[in-house]
């Protein structure tokens, strides 16, 4: 799969150097081909998701989520 995205910030343009990712000249604008994750612009998102929404972040293809942000809580 192929990804094109925007590094709006700072942080996200010195992402894009430390995981030497290819951008235009201006190295804002990014695209690779994406076969790892690239934990600094994912992992605040995958936080957002299972404690705003307590959606699981990790679905295996064929079963239910097991773990929700309930579940967690004493």
């Amino acid at each position: 799969m192929f990804v094109v995205f925007e590094g709006e910030t700072e942080y996200i343009r010195n992402c894009f150097k430390e995981y030497m990712v290819r951008t235009d000249s201006s190295g804002r604008y990014a695209c690779l081909y994406k076969r790892w994750h690239l934990i600094g612009l994912e992992v605040g998102i995958s936080v957002a998701s299972v404690g705003l929404r307590n959606e699981p972040t990790v679905v295996l293809p064929g079963s239910a989520p097991t773990w929700s942000r309930r579940e967690a809580q004493p």
